[in-house]
Formats: C-alpha cells, structure tokens, sequence
C-alpha cells in the first residue's frame, strides 16, 4: 500500500525536460532562431487546440478506466489537426492571403510534435513508463538532427530552409510515438468524451503563463533582457517549468520539497541577474566565458521567472498530511 502511495506521490518525469535541454543545446550550437520557431509553431496550435495535449495529463488523473482515457486521446488528436489548421489560417491572414511554405512547415513540425506529446501522456496513463522514456528519447533526438541540419539559406534544401529534415524528424517521431502506444495500449476503443474540454482552462493557462511572465520580462527589464545573444535563457527557464508539472497543485507529501526546491531557484536567478548592475562581476565573466557572459544576467531572470510560475501552477502551502 506504502508502495503505491508513494508511486502516486512521485509527480516528476524527468523526461518532461528533454525538449527544454534540446532547445537550450542547439540554440548555444547556432541555432537559437530555429529552436525559437519550433518552440512557437508547437506552442500555438497546441493553445489553438485548446492545451488538449497538456491537459490530458489533467484528465488521465481522473480517469481511472482506460476506455475513458482512450476516449481522451481520440479527441486530443482530433484536435491537434484542428489546432494546427487554425494557427495557419491565422498566419495567412497575418500575411494578407499570402501563402508561405516555410511558415505551413514549422506549423506542421509543430502539430507532428504535438501528436507525439499526447501518445507520451497516453503512454504513462497505461502505466508502460518505460516506453514513454523512450519515446521522449526519441524524439529529442531527432528533434536536435532536424534543427541542426536545418540551413540559414532559403535555398539549400529540398524544401525552404532545408526543412525536410526536421519535419521529417518529427513526422517519424509521431509514427514512432503512435505505434508504441498502439503496441502497449492496443486500439483506441475508447468512446470519445469531453474531459479534455473540460479541463482545457487550467490546461492553456499551464501552457500560457511562462510565455507571458518572459513577455512581461522583456518588456520590464529591457537592458537585461536585451544583452542576450541567444534564446538559452528562456529555455533555461522552459527547462525548470516543464520540470514541475503536474497534474494538480501539489499536496501536503509534495509541496515543502517543491517549495523548497523552487525557492532555490529563485534565489539563484536573482543572483544571476544581479550580476547586470555589477560592473566588476560584468567584466569577471566577460573575461571567462566571453560572449556568452551576456547570457547570464538574461538566464538568472528567466529562472527566477519559471520559479514563480512553477510555483503559482503547481505549488503549494503546507506541511505533509
């Protein structure tokens, strides 16, 4: 009994951070334009698609049948194409009626990639962690190939930018992503219900947050956030907010640890960032690590900002029960 406490109590999935640390390796290796647009063209139609891929963690957590949460799965990836359609129906008007392949491209690396995050979810639901690590694992890796070999130049590939590599990357890790889950979980027979909808606000907010807090970041401290040459300090914040989720605000077993550990965080991003107004500490660094000195102070505000809203999204006050 002890046992499975303690297995429901363990809310951490390590491989919830492979993404973030891709995105944080290929950005410091050149390549932090790239890792931003596949960030964002996975982000925005997961929200258009109403965060159904993120909150089916929400709703596997109160779907103790597995015909319920098949019925969840069938509907999140519905919805994925859904969402997709919408954000590149918003990017054409955003482009006055003009198609752009490069831009459809990144969209559907981000639907593909969306599909592979709710075969991940189903995949933990069944209880088969194991093949979820080594989903996730698969698709970080091909999701650094892809990047990587994407080009600078319009022209240099197959499609603009090279891009066959990385959308085949992702269309290979959705097919991995669903053959493994069709192998564990067997056939979505599942009726297809409304759970996903229903908890779709805590869902997008989850989603949302870290985004605007960095939104609200750039805007009040400028000078900081400016000096950044790359996006690693946003994914350095991706990083610890994707590592606290869970699929409620954490309870008296979880949350002094959480806290804690947060708390740390915290303090550590405001020392980072302190060294911005320090000018000895400024040209310390610069001496050390050179450029990449400008990433520091713009890191330890994205830290101390994923602190925040880890904390306020899955947090909370109080001993253990």
């Amino acid at each position: 009994m002890k046992k499975r406490i303690a297995r429901r109590a363990r809310l951490l999935r390590p491989t919830d951070g492979l993404l973030p640390l891709v995105f944080i390796l290929v950005s410091a290796l050149g390549r932090s334009s790239v890792a931003e647009r596949v960030y964002l063209s996975t982000l925005f139609p997961a929200l258009f698609a109403l965060a159904s891929a993120r909150g089916l963690r929400i709703a596997f957590s109160e779907q103790p049948s597995m015909r319920k949460v098949a019925g969840s799965v069938r509907l999140a990836l519905a919805l994925q194409f859904i969402g997709a359609l919408a954000f590149l129906v918003i990017d054409l008007i955003r482009n006055r009626g003009q198609f752009i392949l490069s831009n459809a491209l990144f969209i559907a690396v981000g639907m593909l990639l969306n599909i592979e995050h709710v075969f991940y979810e189903y995949l933990f639901a069944t209880g088969d962690d194991a093949s979820a690590v080594r989903v996730r694992f698969i698709t970080a890796a091909l999701a650094a190939a892809g990047i990587m070999m994407t080009s600078p130049a319009s022209g240099d590939g197959a499609l603009p930018y090279a891009l066959e590599w990385l959308l085949g990357g992702a269309a290979l890790a959705a097919f991995v992503s669903a053959v493994i889950g069709r192998g564990v979980g067997g056939r979505l027979k599942g009726r297809v219900n409304n759970r996903v909808l229903r908890v779709a606000p805590p869902a997008i907010a989850q989603s949302a947050v870290y985004p605007l807090v960095w939104l609200v970041a750039m805007w009040l401290l400028r000078s900081v956030m400016f000096d950044a040459l790359t996006a690693v300090p946003f994914f350095a914040g991706l990083l610890v907010y994707e590592m606290s989720r869970a699929p409620f605000r954490r309870d008296g077993r979880e949350s002094k640890g959480f806290n804690i550990a947060m708390l740390i965080v915290a303090l550590v991003g405001v020392g980072l960032a302190s060294i911005h107004y320090v000018p000895a500490a400024q040209i310390f660094l610069f001496n050390y690590i050179g450029k990449w000195s400008h990433e520091v102070p713009a890191t330890g505000v994205m830290l101390a900002a994923a602190a925040m809203c880890s904390f306020g999204m899955y947090g909370g006050i109080g001993g253990s029960k």
